[in-house]
């Protein structure tokens, strides 16, 4: 299919200029008094000052996990075990009635050349976040169950 020569291509071509249209949506009678002229009543707000300075950072759950001893694991068996314990963790405190943790990433060692591996989880909602992840430290450093393969351990604690 060819399109006719004349598509795609710039013509100079006349131009009209139409005469002006009205429109009186009135008919002819005068306008209403007041009509288009409405007044708004104006409250001036006092002044609001916001000083961040005061503001308390929000505390993060540092978690350092060690691997078993003498274990080397393959990569895609680390990236399972600590995606398991993630999602034991954030689990733990949306029991708390937060609203999950999310990694902070800025602050993670996962190098694990001493065999430990170092993750801080920033709390979503800072409101009340210092007693909850109180509460998830003492829950995650008495109990093993949480604790995935390839780790043998898992320490946490509240970081500022």
């Amino acid at each position: 299919m060819t399109t006719p020569k004349r598509f795609g291509q710039t013509r100079f071509v006349e131009i009209r200029i139409l005469p002006d249209l009205e429109i009186d949506f009135l008919e002819g009678q005068p306008v209403p008094e007041g009509l288009g002229k409405t007044e708004a009543p104006v409250r001036i707000l006092p002044d609001l000052e916001i000083d961040f300075d005061d503001a308390e950072p929000t505390p993060t759950l540092q978690l350092t996990l060690s691997l078993r001893e003498g274990e080397n694991p393959a990569v895609g068996q680390l990236a399972v075990g600590l995606v398991k314990l993630y999602a034991a963790v954030n689990e733990l405190e949306l029991g708390e009635g937060g609203a999950g943790l999310r990694l902070d990433d800025a602050s993670c060692e996962v190098s694990g050349a001493d065999g430990k591996f170092r993750l801080w989880l920033r709390p979503t909602d800072p409101n009340g976040a210092g007693e909850r992840l109180r509460h998830l430290v003492e829950q995650i450093n008495q109990t093993t169950e949480l604790i995935p393969a390839p780790f043998e351990r898992c320490e946490a604690r509240v970081a500022a």
